[in-house]
């Protein structure tokens, strides 16, 4: 498609999402419902306007990764905080939903509806701010729409959904408005195609708190394997011990670049996001770099490699170049950090790695956390799977999938009976037979966040933990 065309296309993207201005009543006692990681933002939004603080109950109070963070903040403002399990059922609540979390198709603000709902908590006030404001750093200018590069991009990326959301996001970079941003309905890393499989060696650039190598550890299971990059000592030792009861886990305290060299790294004040820089500065430490091409030993082979380094990831790609077109292995790669990341990454995948398919998802309905995930055109399984779900999670995947026809579609006994024989001709069976179905073809499970879980104990309990497994969870 040629520049004129793309630009037309681009002109007639509307708004997705609408400001509202309005901010819900607060009253000392009207308890309020917010995620660990938002605890202290919600005491300071509350404080503007009483000088009381409610109770807070905590929907991940439980989870051991927040445990200290939450004491100190208990300790600092004397706020008295509880388990969600405590709060009463058919409470009246204010739920405080970080700006950036908000938005059609957000993961945050689905979870705590779904959480509050398995309370009987179905009316709730909630802080209701729009994320045009967060627009970050980045920024791109309006000649860009009549670049040759801008077209090129378009016409590499493989599917419809991948080259709407990369309009829409060239588009809220050239406004500052976060409206016209669209989310990918998969979850971060949970691209249907490129995904980390059971038994899977992973390599990842970026570890920060941990949370995504626990879910690459817990994905690729004790036959995979795990190595993880992080160039800021503090979260390096954070990892470490967080990771520890998972064996087949590596962390590193080095940073990704082009070269092996030593870098100053500082903390931001206002996120925990570092960045590489050659300058030092008060606040800043030295670290050690390397370069994948000479860090790895030649024969080293794997299967997934995921950078998300706050900047450096073109660096990284050039310092494992040779390794990339040795390995070839699925690639996510983070597009949020740069002005022209999303231009220069894609780039440079198609002009030094031959026949990949190249996708882009969004995933917050701000600016942040875009990634490029790309797949070895040979690599691509799409049509030899075993496909668990049901016929409207199937349909939902197929526009992902070029040509994708599972040998059945297995659904949970839970939904059988609601699910037509058949569905776009493929044959639909109880999750029960999936044990006959042949053990040299993976399986792909997508499914809701919710019921994630009990579907991999169901598998795991007719004898199939051997199985290669690919979970893709949706966004909504």
């Amino acid at each position: 498609m040629d520049t004129v065309a793309i630009k037309d296309i681009y002109n007639s993207l509307t708004e997705i999402r609408y400001e509202h201005t309005a901010y819900p009543a607060l009253t000392p006692c009207l308890p309020v419902v917010v995620f660990a990681v938002h605890l202290e933002e919600a005491i300071l939004y509350i404080k503007k306007t009483q000088d009381d603080l409610p109770p807070f109950f905590i929907v991940d109070y439980d989870s051991r990764k927040y445990y200290e963070r939450l004491q100190h903040i208990i300790s600092t403002y004397n706020v008295e905080c509880f388990s969600f399990k405590k709060i009463p059922n058919k409470s009246n609540v204010f739920a405080y939903i970080k700006p950036e979390l908000y938005g059609s198709g957000s993961f945050g603000f689905y979870q705590m509806a779904f959480a509050l709902a398995k309370k009987n908590i179905i009316h709730f006030h909630y802080n209701k701010l729009h994320p045009h404001c967060f627009m970050g750093h980045l920024a791109m200018a309006q000649d860009i729409l009549d670049s040759r590069t801008l077209s090129t991009v378009y016409n590499i990326l493989a599917d419809d959904e991948s080259r709407n959301i990369f309009l829409r996001l060239v588009k809220a970079l050239i406004t500052g408005n976060c409206g016209f941003l669209a989310t990918s309905p998969y979850m971060r890393f949970n691209h249907p195609l490129v995904n980390v499989g059971s038994g899977e060696r992973v390599i990842e650039g970026g570890l920060c708190d941990g949370s995504t190598t626990e879910q690459f550890a817990l994905r690729t299971g004790s036959k995979g394997h795990v190595l993880g990059f992080e160039a800021f000592p503090k979260f390096a030792s954070h990892c470490q011990d967080y990771l520890a009861c998972y064996p087949w886990v590596e962390v590193k305290n080095l940073g990704l670049w082009h070269e092996e060299s030593f870098m100053q790294i500082e903390e931001w004040e206002i996120a925990p996001l570092t960045r590489l820089q050659e300058n030092k500065t008060e606040h800043s430490v030295q670290v050690k770099t390397i370069a994948l091409d000479t860090y790895l030993h030649e024969n080293t082979d794997f299967d997934v490699l995921k950078i998300n380094i706050e900047g450096a990831e073109l660096n990284c790609l050039q310092g494992a170049l040779k390794t990339l077109q040795r390995v070839r292995p699925k690639l996510m790669i983070g597009l949020s950090h740069q002005n022209n990341a999303i231009i220069d990454i894609p780039l440079f995948i198609h002009s030094n790695l031959k026949n990949y398919y190249l996708f882009i998802g969004h995933h917050r309905p701000n600016i942040e956390q875009t990634f490029l995930y790309a797949l070895p055109k040979e690599k691509n399984i799409s049509g030899n799977i075993s496909f668990v779900g049901c016929g409207s999670t199937y349909r939902a995947l197929k526009k992902y999938f070029s040509h994708c026809m599972p040998q059945a579609i297995f659904v949970d006994k839970e939904y059988y009976y609601f699910v037509s024989p058949q569905v776009d001709g493929i044959e639909v069976k109880p999750l029960e037979a999936l044990k006959n179905s042949s053990p040299e073809v993976p399986i792909i499970i997508f499914t809701h966040f919710e019921n994630e879980a009990s579907i991999i104990q169901k598998i795991y309990q007719l004898g199939l933990k051997e199985r290669r497994i690919y979970r893709i969870v949706q966004q909504y």
